[in-house]
C-alpha cells in the first residue's frame, strides 16, 4: 500500500467539562472574542486542551470556542425561560434594575409606574400648598 495516498485522520477531542469551564472563565475575565480565547488557550498551559488547540488552525479553534459559548448561552436562556423567578428581582441581581439617587431600586417595568405615581403625588402637594397660600 502506498503511504502517500493514505489520509491522515484529524485529531478530535471531545468537549469536556474542563474545556467548557476554561472557555467560560476566560469569557468572564473579559476576553470575549472567540479568536482571542482560542489564542489564550494556545498560549496557556492547559494540558491536553492546549495541545489540541495547537493542532487546530486558528479559525477552527475559534469556531470550537464559539460553539462552546453558544451552547452555554442557550443553556442559560433555557434555564431562565423555564424559571418563574427569572422575571423577578433576586437578592444577587444587579442587571435590569434602576437605582436612583434616593438609593431605591426599581425593576425596569415598575419604574415608569412609580415615576407616574410620584408626579401625581407632587402635583397634589403643589395644589394643596397653593390652596393654603391664598387668604
Amino acid at each position: 500500500m502506498n503511504t502517500s495516498t493514505e489520509r491522515k485522520k484529524r485529531s478530535y477531542l471531545k468537549t469536556s467539562a474542563l474545556e467548557i469551564n476554561l472557555v467560560t472563565d476566560l469569557f468572564d475575565q473579559g476576553i470575549v472574542a472567540p479568536k482571542q480565547i482560542a489564542e489564550s488557550i494556545m498560549r496557556g498551559g492547559h494540558g491536553n486542551i492546549s495541545f489540541h488547540y495547537l493542532s487546530l488552525t486558528t479559525q477552527s479553534a475559534a469556531k470550537r470556542v464559539n460553539g462552546i459559548l453558544t451552547a452555554a448561552a442557550r443553556s442559560v436562556g433555557r434555564t431562565r425561560l423555564n424559571d418563574a423567578l427569572a422575571s423577578t428581582q433576586q437578592p444577587y441581581d444587579t442587571e435590569d434594575y434602576l437605582t436612583y439617587a434616593d438609593e431605591n431600586t426599581y425593576y425596569v417595568s415598575s419604574a415608569a409606574e412609580d415615576r407616574d405615581m410620584n408626579v401625581e403625588t407632587l402635583l397634589q402637594l403643589m395644589i394643596q400648598e397653593r390652596g393654603q397660600q391664598k387668604p
